[in-house]
């Protein structure tokens, strides 16, 4: 008998570090979820960012496009080209 109580108490101290195994990987899974989920929307704003400073970029180079001397046109006008072609791109996109 007493063996077999010896193998019950190995047996439940083995089911007990097993289940405190769990607990613990269950909190540091949430714990990973909920970075992930932080991390997830910190790269969302960076992309939201990203997009309106490369607009500005745009606007920036259209600009000074603009204002360059006569010599310039041609580069002036690949840039309106070059926005026009996005912008049917866009357009395209939004019609599918």
């Amino acid at each position: 008998m007493s063996d077999s109580n010896e193998i019950i108490n190995k047996l439940r101290q083995k089911i007990l570090e097993i289940v405190s195994l769990t607990d613990s990987c269950k909190e540091e899974n949430r714990l990973l979820k909920e970075e992930n989920g932080k991390l997830n929307s910190r790269i969302s704003e960076q992309e939201l960012t990203i997009n309106e400073l490369n607009g500005k970029y745009n606007s920036i180079s259209l600009a000074e496009a603009f204002a360059a001397s006569p010599d310039d046109s041609r580069e002036a006008k690949l840039k309106v080209n070059k926005i026009v072609r996005e912008i049917d791109k866009c357009i395209a996109l939004l019609n599918k």
